[in-house]
């Protein structure tokens, strides 16, 4: 298994901006989802979503199913119940929501609140005049949370400027 420094070298903020890159302004969720997916190729951990009209010829799933979030990345060992496995780890959990509708952003944003996920990513879409207005709500939400933890990506895709913006926020226990 990799070690923390490890997982946050494949998830830096770095890493995440060139695969942002690499999807050419596109802005739909099974884009969003493979690219996160691709982080953990040829790792041992285990990613749960359904990509809808993707046949997973690069083998980036452990399995075809939405287990809670949109994505969400597990570390699980072995149990001794054929074909069952304990889980030991969340380590990343995604939301996408690429409509314009600020309430249904922040809706599955407060769904990353409640993991205790390492990582936490959401895509969401906003003109470039609003994306203040939806970051420093998630960061004051994440402020206002007891029990968050973990980083938060915060990612907006401005659709007057066909690009991504990447907000990184950190919070230690």
């Amino acid at each position: 298994m990799e070690t923390s420094e490890e997982l946050d070298n494949l998830l830096s903020k770095e890493n995440i901006e060139n695969a942002l890159k690499l999807l050419n302004g596109d802005i739909d969720t099974p884009s969003i989802k493979r690219t996160f997916a691709s982080f953990f190729k040829g790792t041992n951990y285990d990613v749960y979503t359904i990509i809808q009209g993707y046949d997973d010829t690069e083998g980036l799933l452990t399995q075809s199913t939405e287990w809670l979030y949109d994505l969400i990345v597990t570390q699980e060992v072995e149990s001794e119940i054929h074909g069952e496995s304990f889980l030991t780890d969340s380590i990343l959990v995604l939301e996408s929501e690429i409509s314009d509708d600020f309430k249904g952003v922040m809706y599955d944003f407060q769904k990353l609140l409640i993991s205790n996920s390492k990582f936490k990513v959401i895509v969401f879409r906003c003109h470039s005049t609003e994306l203040d207005l939806y970051i420093d709500y998630m960061k004051r939400n994440i402020k206002s949370y007891k029990s968050a933890n973990g980083k938060f990506f915060l990612i907006g895709y401005l659709n007057d400027g066909g690009n991504y913006s990447l907000n990184e926020v950190t919070v230690s226990q």
